[in-house]
């Protein structure tokens, strides 16, 4: 079983399907969006960094703003502790 490592993030809880009283939705925050890439015509989420609920605990994440002429993604990163 995996974990998005920003599906705790409750700013992009939205909809009956991710409830702000739940604690993980996946949702996330937008990894592109029409300022980066012509072929995105409204934001949305496409990227993604998967982590198994057997190894790592207290996942966290960022999307940075995207560099236009750069990538037509922004940068997704992730954080987790590791448990052994």
């Amino acid at each position: 079983m995996f974990q998005q490592v920003d599906e705790n993030d409750k700013d992009y809880f939205t909809g009956v399907d991710c409830p702000q009283s739940g604690d993980r939705c996946r949702s996330g925050e937008a990894t592109a969006e029409p300022g980066c890439s012509t072929k995105v015509s409204e934001p949305g989420k496409i990227d993604y960094i998967l982590l198994s609920y057997y190894w790592f605990t207290t996942v966290r994440s960022d999307s940075a703003a995207c560099t236009p002429g750069m990538s037509d993604h922004h940068l997704l990163r992730g954080a987790a502790a590791w448990e052994p």
